[in-house]
């Protein structure tokens, strides 16, 4: 362990002492250590310390996970932070990358070319074998190799390396960096869409006569998939969890009928789908449907609350059973007056952080996983929910603890929940939507256009301080003063859809 700790760690007594830890109480260990034991879903197994040292090396920023399917950003984001956190040079791997050489590549393709360019530096490109789906890079010396993975063997884990047979005697040249000066598009049949923010879709959802469909950016051509026959809500988590809802009650003889039909279809990663309406209590609606990590909310209605049968969400983890959210307060309608007989009154959002977290807004206020339900987190200044619109958020940089939202002057604002802060990414930004995430650069924001053709069609407000960049229209081929119907980064492209058509550039080509 000692020797994996020097190569791997080296000087960090955070991580050594988390590691004796494990060794010399495990039952003090799993309590210390229980949100990470749950991340990893080890909290009901026997402490494994392989598994733990790699997390812990993931924590402490000497290791960075990315997804089987990661995009080239985030591939090349988490090895020159593993790069930058062991004092080595980033630009060693940076410099010969050209973004639009490796759009098309699987993510092993494009690890197998940074293992080629870093072992020019007598270096090798590794991860942490820990039985996912995803890959634990870290950097180590060539020479350390042999003898690191045989330690790793001796623990019950392994390290997979992506370093050539060869190394290469000679540094990759420095790539020249071109943008495609056109975009790609494909033909839809139709663009009618019940939303158009797509918040936690991978693309967006097209509804017909013969029900709604999943368009899916992740692939291009796009994938289609059929989500049912009739008109669905539909939402996707980071951790490939996925809900399907529509809750049906018609109005006879003067009330509504129950129980409620339709569909409230959920399913964890890599698990069959749940169909849950019989589950859905008497009153009960829903708009909004969401997993906050693990956990399915469905966050009730304001005329479902009014009703007072159900004045907290509904959660769900698995089985066929909903129950009222553990930890969250009840809902307060707000009374009505002689000009406003129907007040609305709920507060309610998701946040994503930059670490991965999930956060639920209920009430105005931030709440946090813990157990079965939630607690409360203290708020932020600037944090500002409306009551009209369902509060969403855009995760801040990685690995943080950090979130971007647009405030009530329609500033656009990058909070910390570390210290606190606040801080203004671009003023009066003329947003129609909630910010979108836009890989490791910033935040993507669409633009109201009514009446100024000028106007740019979307904007890209930056996490290093650099003013906004403006996006025209004729990039995508729109003219006049039309907006996109729907718009989002995937991967590395970013794509709009507009007049039946959905059209990508790669997010490199604006800076």
């Amino acid at each position: 362990m000692d020797q994996l700790l020097d190569q791997l760690a080296p000087g960090d007594q955070e991580v050594r002492s988390r590691i004796r830890l494990a060794q010399t109480n495990p039952t003090q260990y799993a309590k210390k250590f229980r949100e990470r034991l749950e991340a990893r879903n080890a909290e009901d197994e026997p402490i494994d310390f392989w598994l733990q040292l790699v997390d812990a090396l993931d924590q402490h920023g000497w290791s960075w996970s990315v997804d089987w399917k990661a995009s080239a950003d985030d591939v090349m984001h988490a090895l020159t932070k593993v790069l930058t956190k062991k004092k080595l040079h980033a630009k060693w791997l940076t410099a010969p990358y050209d973004p639009g050489a490796h759009l098309h590549e699987r993510t092993d393709q494009l690890l197998a070319w940074c293992g080629r360019a870093l072992s020019a530096h007598g270096l090798a490109v590794i991860a942490f074998d820990i039985s996912s789906d995803s890959f634990e890079l870290s950097v180590v010396r060539t020479s350390e190799l042999s003898a690191l993975q045989k330690a790793a063997k001796q623990l019950g884990g392994g390290i997979d390396s992506f370093a050539p047979k060869r190394p290469l005697t000679v540094p990759l040249p420095s790539a020249t960096r071109e943008a495609p000066k056109k975009f790609e598009s494909v033909q839809t049949p139709q663009l009618w869409m019940g939303r158009d923010d797509y918040f936690r879709v991978p693309g967006i959802t097209i509804e017909s006569a013969n029900g709604t469909t999943l368009c899916d950016l992740r692939t291009w051509p796009p994938k289609k998939r059929a989500l049912g026959a009739a008109k669905l809500s539909y939402t996707s988590s980071p951790r490939g969890h996925e809900v399907a809802h529509n809750i049906v009650r018609l109005y006879r003889d003067g009330a509504w009928t129950e129980p409620a039909t339709g569909t409230v279809r959920a399913s964890l990663r890599g698990e069959k789908p749940v169909e849950l309406i019989s589950a859905i209590p008497r009153g009960f609606d829903t708009d909004h449907a969401y997993f906050v990590s693990d956990l399915l909310v469905l966050f009730p209605t304001e005329p479902t609350v009014r009703g007072g049968l159900t004045r907290r969400p509904l959660v769900w983890s698995g089985g066929k059973k909903l129950a009222p959210a553990r930890g969250l307060p009840d809902a307060r309608a707000k009374k009505g007056t002689r000009r406003e007989r129907f007040p609305s009154f709920l507060r309610t959002g998701i946040v994503e952080l930059g670490n991965g977290e999930d956060l639920l807004v209920w009430e105005g206020r931030l709440w946090e996983r813990h157990g079965p339900g939630f607690r409360a987190l203290k708020t932020p200044k600037r944090f500002e929910v409306d009551t009209f619109f369902f509060f969403q958020t855009a995760p801040g940089p990685k690995g943080t603890r950090s979130f971007v939202h647009v405030t009530a002057k329609n500033e656009v604002v990058l909070t910390s929940l570390d210290d606190g802060t606040s801080r203004v990414l671009a003023k009066s930004a003329e947003t129609l939507h909630a910010p979108r995430a836009a890989g490791e650069r910033g935040v993507l924001l669409r633009v109201g256009r009514s009446g100024n053709a000028k106007a740019p069609l979307l904007r890209l407000a930056h996490f290093d301080g650099r003013p906004m960049t403006d996006i025209a229209a004729s990039a995508f081929g729109v003219r006049t003063d039309d907006t996109v119907e729907a718009h989002g980064v995937t991967g590395d492209w970013l794509w709009v859809a507009h007049q039946k058509a959905i059209k990508r550039l790669p997010l490199f080509a604006f800076g």
